[in-house]
């Protein structure tokens, strides 16, 4: 590791001078209100409390008398069914989804029959066993017809109608008709005021653990500046969704945004479960995209408990590429489960064996374990099983390009690139992966490459969070160093013995690793 140095003052008469990137800024605020905005991005889909909902009231109706209830449900099935248009296998509307799917008969008297069925496996007990007729022979073509519950808790959330008209002597036509229930309006405003608090939580999270670091460190420049004499510094913030991520307290806000939502997860479930309409399934699939939180959640988790364990080898994940691919494949892997016996097996058993429940019901809540239990698996499963495939190189064996992978992530070359790009020709900027007389900074990264426990946060990669600083003399670009919060670091902190903007890491891979840290409880280290 490079030893600490002292502060090289600038020449005579000269002053330091620091000032932001402002394409650097803009970047970051687009990242940071992206993610302040998210838990209000359940309105693309939902409806705002103060809009008039057009649902009918079937919690009252179905509590009264069951046999008019599934009646009146199925003739409201019959009659919206009209309304799917000729080519097209799907309509919706503010409370209902109503979709249909063509089923090849004369299957057998087997459970594999359920694997073309449409939403089979949230089938209540009656509807399965109806179901496996209708593929056995012994119900007739049009006989097919049935109504399930979907209850949270015992609370009802979805009321699903399914029925069959024959189309040719091998195939049925299924449709599958989801209604929402009427909730109370007082249910909807708290369910608003709670996302509007966390998105206030997340900004104010974002000040305080980020953007408040950088006020500090321009200071501290001003003061100190960096081991090179430079005279003349730019700052290029980073990301701030990292801070976001790590923090408990959003993931939990988010789960349980998630399971007072069960409706409208209903719905997409509906909606994603069929592969005929692709407007629909893409809109549906972009809703369930909030679930790349369970995914942080349970990295979250295994961070901890990894970070315990420490004989277990992770690879640290990318949170944009993890983003990335729970919102892309959350969609095609509902329909998968839907499409796979094991899983139709499982959610059956979820929804109907571990609790008593009528024969028309499905408890919900343990499918939404199991649900959500998937997606968060996933990134975990891919963590440990990467250093499996692919053992880590030791880090004296990195080359300058690899070295710069370790330090940046996708996003962070990304900010580097918008903020560094000449705009215009007579403009020239540092270089941001040319060289590594260019680049300085980023040891942590380096160090925990090799030894991954030395970071706070084991299964997450925060690279994008980092700030980098432009330092010119005499006009020209001379270095661009890379500064790490000391937030995402897991090493003691001792004061620097001379005075420091930032802090450095110091030790050597055969002995401990102190972080001597910058001036006036510097945040950074280089």
């Amino acid at each position: 590791m490079r030893p600490a140095s002292v502060v090289v003052q600038p020449a005579a008469g000269s002053r330091r001078t620091v000032r932001f990137n402002k394409r650097s800024i803009a970047t970051s605020l687009l990242f940071g209100l992206n993610a302040a905005v998210m838990p209000l991005k359940a309105y693309i889909s939902e409806p705002l409390p103060w809009a008039l909902e057009n649902r009918h009231d079937w919690i009252t109706d179905c509590g009264v008398n069951q046999t008019a209830c599934t009646n009146a449900l199925l003739a409201f099935g019959y009659n919206y069914s009209q309304r799917i248009l000729p080519g097209r296998s799907v309509t919706f509307g503010p409370g209902y989804d109503i979709t249909r799917t063509a089923v090849s008969l004369n299957q057998g008297d087997t459970t594999s029959f359920l694997v073309q069925m449409p939403v089979s496996q949230y089938y209540s007990i009656d509807l399965r066993r109806d179901a496996l007729a209708l593929g056995a022979g012994r119900l007739p073509d049009n006989a097919f017809s049935g109504v399930f519950v979907s209850v949270f808790l015992g609370f009802p959330m979805a009321y699903t109608t399914l029925w069959s008209i024959n189309a040719s002597a091998s195939s049925v036509d299924i449709y599958v008709s989801s209604q929402l229930p009427l909730f109370s309006p007082i249910y909807g405003a708290t369910k608003f005021g709670g996302r509007v608090l966390v998105t206030l939580y997340i900004l104010w999270l974002m000040w305080v653990r980020y953007y408040r670091a950088y006020l500090h460190l321009k200071r501290n420049l001003l003061d100190y500046g960096l081991q090179n004499g430079a005279t003349s510094f730019e700052i290029i913030l980073g990301d701030p969704t990292s801070i976001i991520l790590v923090n408990p307290l959003v993931a939990a806000a988010f789960l349980l945004d998630t399971v007072s939502s069960v409706d409208y997860l209903s719905r997409c479930m509906v909606r994603v479960c069929q592969v005929n309409d692709l407007v629909v399934f893409g809109l549906a699939t972009l809703y369930l995209s909030r679930t790349l939180w369970f995914a942080y959640a349970g990295l979250g988790v295994a961070s901890a408990l990894l970070k315990k364990v420490k004989t277990v080898r992770f690879a640290a994940l990318d949170t944009t590429t993890t983003a990335l691919a729970v919102s892309v494949l959350a969609g095609p892997l509902t329909y998968l489960q839907s499409r796979t016996m094991v899983c139709i097996d499982l959610y059956f058993w979820a929804g109907t064996g571990i609790v008593r429940v009528p024969n028309n019901t499905i408890e919900t809540a343990f499918m939404c374990v199991i649900y959500i239990s998937t997606i968060a698996l996933l990134p975990i499963a891919v963590g440990i099983a990467y250093p499996l495939l692919r053992p880590p190189r030791n880090v004296r064996s990195l080359s300058t390009t690899a070295t710069l992978a370790v330090t940046q992530d996708l996003k962070k070359r990304c900010i580097l690139a918008l903020a560094t790009t000449s705009l215009c020709r007579r403009r020239r900027v540092a270089p941001t992966t040319s060289t590594s007389s260019f680049v300085d900074g980023g040891t942590f990264h380096v160090l925990a490459h090799q030894y991954p426990m030395y970071r706070n946060y084991l299964c997450m990669s925060q690279k994008s969070a980092d700030c980098h600083v432009l330092c010119t003399s005499v006009g020209q670009p001379q270095r661009r160093v890379c500064l790490t919060l000391l937030f995402f670091t897991d090493l003691p902190v001792v004061p620097a013995m001379e005075p420091a903007a930032v802090g450095t890491i110091q030790g050597d891979v055969f002995g401990a690793h102190v972080i001597h840290q910058g001036r006036r409880a510097s945040p950074w280290v280089q």
